[in-house]
């Protein structure tokens, strides 16, 4: 599906700053900024782009990443040797 944004000339911002901020507020959508024809800038209220709740999902989901991923050199890399050449390395 295609997201079809409000489009606000940059004259148009500077006359009624305001107002559009209350629009985009108000409506809880986005706002693309243009100028001379191209796009400046996307003018959004705060959390608009994520619903509530999106992120403790995400951080949840990036955990359990991480611990699935915790140990996964185990067995291919002898880690005591790796520590050696690191701190090998440091000393040149």
């Amino acid at each position: 599906m295609v997201t079809v944004r409000r489009k606000v000339s940059l004259d148009e911002l500077e006359s009624d700053v305001l107002g559009i901020l209350d629009h985009v507020v108000r409506k809880n959508e986005p706002i693309v900024i243009e100028s001379g024809g191209s796009e400046l800038a996307l003018l959004h209220p705060v959390d608009s782009e994520r619903p509530k709740g999106q992120a403790k999902e995400q951080a949840a989901a990036d955990l359990s990443a991480s611990l699935a991923a915790a140990g996964g050199w185990q067995g291919l890399v002898d880690g005591e040797a790796l520590k050696k050449r690191i701190a090998a390395a440091r000393r040149l």
